[in-house]
C-alpha cells in the first residue's frame, strides 16, 4: 500500500486546472481561436485602416486575451465549491484500486476507471475524465517512492504517463502585472 495525500488550496487548484487545460484544453483553444478569428475577418472586409477595423481588431484581441485565463476561472469555481472539511484528501494506492478519504467522506475507485494519468514533475494527476483528476502528492516525495507509485498505476490500469511540462509564459507574466494593478498591489 502507498499513501499520499493532498489539501486543496487556491495554489494547487490552479496548479490541477492548469495541468487539465494543458492535457484536454485543446477543444476550447480551438473555439477561442475560431470566435478571435470573427473580428479580425470583419475587419479584412471592411479594412484594417478604417475605424471599425481597429474595433473589430482591438475586439479580437481582447477575446482572446481575456479567454486565454479560464483555468484560472475553473481553479477558482473547483475551490468555492469544495466544503473546507473536504480540501485535505488522503489517498491510499492498493493492487487492484484506489481509496480518497476526505473528511467523512471515503470513496473507493477501480484503477481501470481511470481516464488517464499525468505528471508534472511535482504533483501526479489521475484524471478520471476530461474534467475532473485526482492530485496526488506523495509523502516521503523520493525518486524511489515515485517510481513505485507510477509502475503500480501503469500496470493496474493500462494506461501510461503523460508529462506535462508547465512553464511561464510572457502572457502569463503580464496577466499577473494586470491583476496586481487591478487590486492594487505591488
Amino acid at each position: 500500500m502507498i499513501k499520499a495525500e493532498i489539501e486543496y488550496n487556491e495554489e494547487t487548484c490552479l496548479r490541477l486546472a492548469l495541468v487539465q487545460d494543458k492535457c484536454y484544453g485543446k477543444l476550447r483553444l480551438l473555439f477561442r481561436i475560431l470566435f478571435s478569428a470573427i473580428p479580425l475577418i470583419i475587419a479584412a472586409y471592411v479594412g484594417f485602416d478604417t475605424t471599425w477595423g481597429a474595433v473589430m481588431i482591438t475586439l479580437a484581441v481582447f477575446f482572446f486575451y481575456s479567454t486565454n485565463f479560464m483555468y484560472e476561472r475553473d481553479a477558482s469555481k473547483a475551490l468555492s465549491g469544495t466544503p473546507e472539511r473536504y480540501r485535505k484528501v488522503t489517498y491510499y494506492f492498493y493492487q487492484e484500486s484506489f481509496v480518497t478519504e476526505a473528511g467523512d467522506l471515503k470513496k473507493r475507485i477501480p484503477y481501470s476507471d481511470l481516464y488517464s494519468l499525468a505528471k508534472d514533475g511535482i504533483y501526479h494527476y489521475l484524471f478520471i475524465n476530461p474534467q475532473q483528476a485526482y492530485m496526488v502528492s506523495l509523502k516521503d516525495g523520493s525518486y524511489r517512492s515515485a517510481e513505485t507509485f507510477e509502475s503500480l498505476l501503469v500496470k493496474a490500469s493500462g494506461k501510461k504517463w503523460k508529462t506535462v511540462r508547465l512553464r511561464r509564459t510572457f502572457l502569463m507574466a503580464v496577466h499577473d502585472q494586470v491583476k496586481k494593478m487591478r487590486y492594487g498591489r505591488s
